[in-house]
Parts: structure tokens; sequence; C-alpha cells
């Protein structure tokens, strides 16, 4: 919406995004009723000479300041929707009394105010305006029944081409409230697909890093052993677990701040270091993770391991100056029956090995190694 239409809108309803469409719709039809009947009056009142008619739709034009003020000056959308929906519904009335009843040029039009509940009030809004049409038609047609008949006070000699007018309006009228209403619901269908890709990155992806988050993660390797072990290639799956060396002492010296840019840009240093089918993870704090699919043997594992391992050994380019990290590495590759959680145990095993041997370093899982770490522990 423009920022020249905003203007014509209370402060109060500029917040909320649907308040703010809902009465920027309202006054984008007030202006358009209003418009629409001035140019009518005009043509009623010095081409046609139907001054009746000119002064119906006159008075309904004058309205349309009234509405504005309630979007401008006061937060009274909804009250600003049923004026105009009800400013209509009065003026084709009106106009219906003096142009012959239900056979006038006139009835027809009966069909908008509807449409324009339905746009500015909602379901609710629409059933009820459609209720008062229906009660207003059949008004009508009571007191025709009667022996009631209405006036036609427009010249007689205008009736073929104020009828063929009033029908193209109305097509172009009932045209133009559907186009609006359809981008209305295409934009609703747009703000719920975005809400609902929002909800998933909640879900699935870790908010500093943009990177996988644990359920991601664990989703990612699932599928991955489930897939190797269907193929009859379990090995062919990995999983690389790092833990960051020295991040405490950055956050300790630099500040939390300091601490998220720097996991930020070890999130970023990851996936350049991995391949582009490899699930990078940011498992919680410092402990980062990588799906390797497609490993064939333990070297492909070893090469990305070092990518990894000397990607993060490079000083990180911080606010409060440089800081040198490195991580400790550990790589465990699916064996037949390997789960998420034993992968992952295994890993974990390896990078604790990777920290006691120095840090800064990978290390696979071998057999045994987890006795091993245990009673060095």
């Amino acid at each position: 919406m423009s920022t020249r239409l905003d203007a014509l809108l209370h402060p109060s309803l500029r917040g909320d995004e649907e308040t703010r469409r809902r009465a920027g719709l309202t006054v984008v039809l007030s202006l358009v009723v209003m418009g629409v009947a001035l140019a009518y009056a005009l043509v009623y009142r010095y081409v046609v000479g139907f001054r009746d008619g000119a002064v119906i739709l006159a008075a309904g034009a004058a309205v349309g300041p009234a509405v504005l003020a309630m979007v401008g000056r006061r937060p009274w959308t909804r009250a600003a929707g049923h004026a105009v929906t009800a400013t209509c519904f009065a003026v084709v009335l009106a106009l219906v009394g003096r142009e012959g009843g239900l056979s006038s040029l006139a009835a027809p039009w009966l069909v908008t105010p509807p449409l324009f509940a339905a746009l500015l009030l909602g379901r609710r809004g629409a059933v009820g305006w459609t209720a008062a049409c229906v009660a207003a038609l059949a008004a009508l047609y009571a007191v025709e029944a009667r022996g009631v008949r209405f006036p036609t006070t427009y010249p007689p000699e205008w009736t073929e081409r104020l009828t063929l007018g009033s029908h193209a309006g109305l097509v172009l009228c009932t045209a133009l409230l559907l186009f609006v209403f359809e981008s209305r619901r295409a934009a609703a269908h747009a703000r719920a697909e975005r809400a609902t890709e929002a909800l998933a990155r909640l879900a699935y992806w870790d908010s500093l890093t943009g990177l996988a988050n644990r359920a991601r993660f664990v989703e990612s390797l699932d599928g991955a052993l489930a897939r190797a072990r269907a193929d009859g290639e379990p090995a062919r799956v990995a999983v690389l677990l790092l833990d960051l060396d020295g991040f405490k002492e950055v956050n300790d010296t630099m500040g939390h701040a300091a601490g998220d840019a720097l996991l930020t840009l070890v999130g970023a240093r990851l996936l350049s270091a991995t391949r582009g089918c490899d699930t990078a993870a940011r498992l919680g704090g410092d402990e980062f993770a990588v799906v390797l699919d497609g490993v064939r043997s333990d070297s492909d594992a070893a090469v990305v391991a070092e990518r990894v391992v000397a990607a993060l050994t490079v000083p990180f380019a911080l606010a409060g100056g440089p800081a040198a990290v490195g991580a400790s590495v550990g790589v465990a590759r699916a064996g037949v029956g390997a789960t998420s959680a034993s992968l992952l145990h295994d890993a974990d095993v390896a990078m604790y090995q990777a920290k006691a041997l120095g840090r800064g370093r990978w290390v696979p899982h071998a057999p045994g190694m987890t006795t091993r770490v245990l009673g060095a522990a």
C-alpha cells in the first residue's frame, strides 16, 4: 500500500498488516464509489435530464467524505465498511423507486452491496447484507403485487441507451469487485504460505547461523541411513561432529554479541567447506555436525574433515578484534545396524579423542575407542 494512501488512515490502523489492508481497501472503494456516483450524477443531470437520479447519486457521493473521516480521524474501519455498503444499498433502492420498481435498470445493482460487504466486512457481513437485499426485493415484489406502480422519471427516449449503460456498468463493477476479491484471496494465501515457511524455518533451521538445527539434522541423518540400508550400502553415510576450541574465551573476553557473530561466521565457513550434498547443522551452543552421504571410502570423509579443520583454523574478524579458534572434529562412518543415536555417539567419542590429543584436529572413530576415551577420562 502506498505511503500516500497510508496518510488517509488513522495511525492505529497502520500497525497490523491485515487491518491496514482492510482500511486501505475501504478508502479505495469509498473513493471509487464517490467518483462513479458523481460521474453518473453529472451525466443524468446534464445529458439525460434525469434530475431525480442525479440528486440520488449526488447524495450518495456526499457520504464519501464521512466514510474517509471514519478511517482517517477515528479507527472505525468496520463502521466505515457498513457505511459504504449501506450507501450503495440506499442509492440503488432510491433509483429503483424512481425507475419503475423491480423492472427498473437499477434493480440488478442490488447484487453489489453483498459484494462490498464481502470485501469490507467479511463473511458474516456479506451474509447480513445479502439477507437485506433479498428482503428488499421481496418487499418490492409484495408492494407491486398489491397494485402499487413505481414511476419512471427519466426520458423514455433514453431507455435503450440507459439499459445498455446500466448493464455494461454492472458487468464492469462486478468484474472489478471480483478482481479485488481474488487479489485479496491471493494475498491472504501468500501470507499463509509465508507464515508456514516461517514456522517450518523455526522448526528445522537455526535462527542464528541459518544452518539446520538438531531436529532437521536428525531427520536428514535418519533419511540418509534408511536410503543407504535400502541400497545395501550402510557405510556410505558418515557424521562429522565438531566442537569449537576456545569459544568460551571469546564469549568471556569479547561478550555474547561477539560470540554470536563468531557462530554465524563458523556456520558460513562450515557451509563453504562441505559439499553441496551434505547437511551442515548447529546442534546447540558451539557444537556443529555434518551428515555426509555418498561416502565411498574413509578418504572421502577425511577430505571433508580436513577442509573443515583448515577453514576454522583461520582467525575470524570480529568487531572487537580477531579471534583465533579451532575445532575438534570426530568422524564416524555407519555400519550395519547403525542408528542416528549410535552414529552420533561414535562421532562424539571421536571428537573427545581429538580434544584429548591437543585440539584443532580431526579423529576417526575406531573400534574400542569408547573404552579408551572413558578410561582416560
